[in-house]
């Protein structure tokens, strides 16, 4: 047997939904370690969580499956996950992980009932099969999307909701939602247009999206836009929502997946006058005023031989596309570049937008000026792609502005001029790559003064 061959196996019990279950005394462990999760999904890597549902399934088809994973506990080498129906003989289905190098097991031994392949012994067409395969991998999907934290709804290629968990009605305090219109019930109404469009690019292009907005449960008391009114104050959830294509064999886009989370608490209050005086309203970054704080903030905290750095992002032609295309298509276009922005820092930096096409990101905890220039360029590489908005494409170009404290004492403002200094500077090269603050560059001087 497996076990015989293998004393070092790791062993879990599973139960018909795939979730962990007691271990059956009646399994003959010698020694083998018997692992508790909620699921052998938990057990893997994030990348490889796909590969053990399908085995889960063709286990479930067959009797049993073999597949090659790395596990989340230490991902350095690959193993060898075993899913056996042992229901016949212990009343579970069995988890087998072992190590991947030199392992030559039979994924089962034909000779053996407990795992004999089930269309074998159930006497069913492969046409049963086959759609008893998709309904078990229904299943294990939807109980797999009721353990997580996050809202979960997949919609597919019609715009219609196949699938949505308990968690996505808590988190929007919408109705259960049956169409896409349910779902975006509770979104603000500036926001809401700008989550549709967002929804239709995935499912016209298939490139993934991530975008903030703001939500206002139905049990929320105050205005339509969800920030209150002079009657009184509402409560908002600020929500990312994270869209993930899916297509089929040939490529085809069929659906998108969104997870929603609710980041309220990471902006440090549910209060819309709060998320208001904080954010700016039409690219959920951080307003000028609380971006200027938050440097102030920083410099004044800065420890370990560490200071914060700026980088200063001035757009091209944003004034042409807003002029000649509308309001709409410019806001719709800083929306997008907000959302690369956000994408391209690291997870603590700062994305604030400070002027009309002005953004400046803060990175905190920074040793030396190289690593605010590897950042500034990210960021460059993240705005030199073209944008597709709803009707139009658009180019998309910056120059961009790098300054660094070093340890040294400087006001917030004094250093945002700094990068102002060094992002002239990057204009009058042509823009698209970023250029450091010395006090060499023309017009320095008079900000190493202060």
């Amino acid at each position: 047997m497996l076990l015989d061959r293998h004393p070092e196996a790791a062993v879990c019990a599973l139960g018909p939904d795939g979730l962990m279950v007691e271990m059956p005394g009646s399994v003959p462990l010698a020694g083998h370690r018997v692992v508790r999760d909620r699921s052998t999904v938990n057990l893997v890597t994030a990348g490889d969580r796909g590969v053990v549902i399908n085995a889960w399934e063709r286990a479930r088809a067959v009797g049993a499956a073999r597949a090659l994973v790395r596990l989340a506990s230490d991902s350095s080498r690959p193993v060898a996950l075993y899913l056996i129906d042992g229901r016949r003989s212990h009343g579970v289905y069995l988890g087998v992980v072992v190590d991947a190098v030199g392992d030559d097991s039979a994924v089962f031994d034909p000779e053996t009932p407990s795992v004999a392949p089930r269309f074998v012994r159930s006497g069913k067409s492969v046409v049963e099969v086959s759609a008893e395969l998709l309904r078990s991998r229904e299943r294990v999907l939807a109980r797999l999307a009721e353990t997580v934290p996050v809202g979960v709804v997949h919609i597919d290629g019609m715009g219609r909701v196949v699938y949505a968990n308990q968690r996505l009605q808590d988190i929007l305090g919408c109705p259960r939602a049956g169409s896409l219109d349910d779902v975006l019930s509770t979104v603000v109404d500036r926001d809401r247009e700008m989550a549709r469009r967002a929804l239709e690019g995935v499912l016209r292009d298939g490139v993934d999206d991530d975008i903030d907005v703001i939500v206002r449960p139905a049990w929320a008391d105050g205005s339509g836009d969800g920030y209150g009114d002079d009657s009184g104050e509402t409560l908002v959830r600020q929500c990312r929502l994270n869209l993930r294509g899916l297509s089929d064999d040939d490529g085809d886009v069929t659906g998108v997946i969104v997870c929603v989370e609710d980041v309220t608490a990471n902006g440090g209050s549910r209060d819309g006058r709060q998320l208001r005086a904080t954010f700016d309203v039409l690219t959920r970054c951080h307003n000028r005023d609380s971006t200027i704080g938050a440097l102030e903030a920083m410099l004044a905290g800065a420890l370990d031989g560490t200071s914060p750095g700026v980088i200063l992002v001035d757009l091209y032609r944003f004034k042409e596309l807003n002029d000649g295309h509308g309001h709409d298509v410019g806001d719709e276009f800083l929306g997008v570049v907000a959302r690369r922005l956000r994408g391209a820092v690291r997870e603590d930096d700062v994305v604030g937008r400070i002027g009309g096409d002005q953004f400046l990101v803060l990175c905190p905890g920074i040793a030396t000026s190289a690593e605010a220039v590897r950042t500034a360029i990210r960021v460059a590489e993240t705005l030199g792609h073209e944008i597709q908005l709803k009707d139009l494409r658009v180019g998309s170009r910056a120059s961009i502005g790098v300054a660094w404290s070093s340890g040294s004492e400087i006001e917030a403002e004094a250093l945002v001029a700094r990068a102002g200094v060094a992002m002239d500077e990057s204009k009058r090269r042509g823009g698209g790559r970023p250029v450091l603050y010395t006090a060499s560059l023309p017009g320095a001087g008079s900000h190493d003064a202060r």
